[in-house]
């Protein structure tokens, strides 16, 4: 989707300014755990390693951890983890997976004012605003 890829767009060009290294992508035909879990055996599979896991929706996450575990890895001692979303189960993966949420509430409280501004005729040039969504670190990351 637009917005998937926007965040990994975003994801690689900020792990690109802080360490140089351009990341690894990977691609899985959907959004289900099983998917997920699949592109990441598929990757390991073929002696790829790697330290660090951002996925662009809890789902996927968890289908990834899967995939560590069964082939013997240990989150977050081997590998990072860190997921989209903030699912209402993401403290409940073991270990629980440390999350950026969607910024939903935010994004509404901006929004509703501009609404009702232009419904009372406010026709001001367009604006961008920026919205940070919310963090919520976990023992995935933690080493």
């Amino acid at each position: 989707t637009h917005t998937t890829s926007d965040r990994v767009g975003a994801f690689q060009r900020t792990a690109r300014e802080l360490s140089g290294v351009d990341p690894v992508v990977l691609e899985c035909a959907g959004l289900q755990p099983s998917q997920g879990a699949a592109a990441l055996q598929a990757f390991l599979t073929g002696g790829a390693q790697l330290d660090g896991l951002f996925v662009v929706t809890d789902s996927l996450a968890m289908g990834a951890y899967q995939t560590l575990k069964e082939r013997g890895q240990h989150i977050p001692r081997d590998v990072a983890v860190v997921g989209v979303g903030d699912n209402e189960m993401a403290e409940y993966f073991d270990p629980p997976l440390t999350t950026v949420a969607g910024a939903n509430d935010a994004m509404v409280a901006e929004a509703v004012p501009l609404l009702f501004g232009m419904l009372e005729g406010d026709r001001g040039p367009p604006r961008e605003i920026l919205v940070v969504p919310p963090a919520f670190p976990r023992s995935s990351t933690r080493r």
